[in-house]
């Protein structure tokens, strides 16, 4: 089959999560894991959609912290795990790793399979 993720339009954020953008930053998986996703749901649920999860953050508290590369899945799997260290704006001490995940499978194993992959990325921070 030929790859229709050439003609489709880029997915984006639905209306009614945009007014959250004028406090929070947000990170989300890149385009082409997008359009994994939709494919997989065009393909078992029949829906054009690309259900995901992303991280929101608010700048004035939290910044990316530059010195850890963002994790944002991987090409093999429909699942989604971001993960991104921050800092806090007030401390040089202080700083977190967030991961989001979002599951995509229909067994228990393949779920807790999907979380030990991100939690392995995770350690990695």
């Amino acid at each position: 089959p030929s790859n229709s993720s050439d003609t489709r339009p880029p997915f984006v954020l639905p209306s009614w999560i945009k007014p959250l953008l004028s406090k929070y930053q947000i990170i989300l998986p890149s385009q082409p894991q997008l359009d994994k996703i939709a494919e997989r749901n065009r393909r078992v649920l029949l829906a054009d959609v690309a259900v995901t999860n992303g991280i929101f953050y608010n700048l004035n508290k939290w910044v990316p912290d530059s010195s850890n590369k963002q994790s944002n899945g991987d090409d093999e799997h429909t699942n989604t795990c971001i993960t991104q260290a921050f800092r806090s704006v007030d401390s040089d001490d202080a700083s977190i790793v967030i991961s989001s995940i979002h599951l995509d499978a229909s067994r228990e194993e393949k779920r807790c399979a999907q979380i030990q992959r991100c939690l392995g990325q995770t350690a990695s921070f």
